[in-house]
């Protein structure tokens, strides 16, 4: 097997390029000067620092006299080597890979190791032709493994691995991913279709995305809930929401997933199910508030467009069609009048029991129209190529009908 050389690897924020002594002793200054960041090891774990520069400096000589191929992370705009990612190449197998890294915790959230990996994997499935990659981590880990799953490595199972190099053999989580996976697809087998339903607080969004979903056989993605649930976070503490500080910390210190039973997704915060949590008012003010900050957007954007590059998804939410799915199958800007808008909201309220009224919500949504088309990040806005529809006069099954009739004409149905 060929050497792979030093050409490097490069995303939209990151540079990966081969692991060199210049990289240890950055990576080893940056993690020993960030009280808050924790360091991971692969196979050993040391708290003492003199132990861990030479541990790394060892990496470099063992990874090239063993056929590893290893990469520093630098982010491009900080010119900080933040971590390191590699594969190994089995010496009896040149076609299986096993993955490891090294990584700040405080950049896990930020979506940087999954988008490192995703790149790595890439790169030795695509380029360098290896058939199998491979990754174990220890089952008291799920973190790892969510990472795994969001850069396309599906779970096979239990397995029995030398995880650290002072223990023998432990379980660990078998994660995989093979070139076929990665390169080809079915005969017939199209890309997923996405319906993009974008507009401001009260159009329906969530009630015509979940019909239309329905109607279609589609999972129904509630964007809004992620926002919510960073929002809640903030609100937990007892911080501004409003406060650039608070949701850059929420961002950066939460896990938001979501998963679905029996169709109906569930969102999470920090593996808490807080669904039945995020349809107060709190909540969906905070969700407005921290929705502004570039950082909370880059990941929830993030998370939102691996969800739906996967499968047939509807998805709802304030910039879904013009920064989440620039792309999307069918784009719908949803809107009605501001008073129509806010008694359905208010009568939702009042269905779910909370003590509110109607002119009180009014002047809520007409402050949240405000801030969510006036924000910086990202502004709510219609996009060029979406379909404008003014819900003031239609019944809910009207809409649903109408939007699938345009669904099936777009993809010809």
């Amino acid at each position: 097997m060929n050497r792979i050389g030093t050409r490097p690897i490069e995303t939209d924020r990151l540079i990966l390029r081969r692991f060199t002594m210049d990289d240890v002793a950055d990576a080893f200054h940056h993690w020993f000067s960030d009280p808050d960041v924790a360091m991971y090891m692969r196979w050993d774990a040391h708290t003492d620092s003199s132990q861990t520069k030479e541990f790394l400096s060892r990496f470099v000589t063992e990874y090239e006299k063993n056929d590893f191929y290893r990469w520093a992370i630098t982010l491009k705009k900080e010119n900080k080597a933040i971590g390191a990612i590699g594969f190994h190449v089995e010496s009896e197998f040149d076609s299986v890979a096993d993955i490891s890294y090294t990584l700040g915790k405080a950049f896990w959230n930020r979506g940087i190791i999954t988008e490192a990996l995703q790149s790595v994997l890439r790169y030795a499935l695509v380029s360098v032709g290896i058939n199998r990659i491979e990754a174990f981590h220890a089952i008291h880990n799920p973190a790892s493994g969510m990472v795994m799953r969001k850069a396309g490595m599906q779970y096979e199972g239990r397995a029995r691995q030398k995880y650290r190099s002072h223990r023998g053999l432990e379980d660990c989580d078998l994660y995989a991913l093979l070139r076929e996976d990665l390169t080809q697809r079915k005969d017939g087998e199209r890309m997923p279709h996405s319906i993009a339903i974008d507009g401001p607080v009260g159009a329906g969004k969530s009630s015509v995305a979940k019909g239309v979903a329905q109607a279609l056989g589609f999972p129904y993605l509630d964007t809004g809930a992620m926002y919510r649930a960073l929002g809640l976070k903030v609100l937990r503490a007892g911080r501004d929401p409003q406060d650039e500080r608070a949701a850059t910390w929420a961002a950066e210190s939460s896990v938001v997933s979501v998963r679905f039973e029996n169709g109906v997704q569930r969102t999470l915060l920090d593996d808490e199910d807080v669904t039945e949590l995020l349809r107060t008012p709190e909540a969906g003010n905070a969700a407005s508030a921290v929705s502004q900050w570039p950082v909370v957007r880059a990941l929830l954007v993030r998370e939102q467009r691996d969800i739906a590059s996967r499968i047939d998804m509807v998805l709802d939410g304030r910039d879904i069609g013009t920064v989440v799915l620039p792309n999307a199958t069918l784009k719908i800007f949803l809107t009605a009048d501001a008073e129509v808008r806010a008694k359905r909201r208010f009568d939702e309220l009042i269905a779910a029991g909370n003590r509110v009224e109607y002119e009180g919500v009014l002047a809520d949504l007409l402050a949240r129209d405000a801030q969510d088309s006036g924000r910086a990040a990202d502004p709510l806005r219609q996009a060029d190529d979406a379909v404008l529809v003014d819900t003031t006069g239609m019944t809910l099954p009207q809409v649903i009908e109408h939007i699938v009739g345009l669904y099936r004409g777009r993809v010809g149905f």
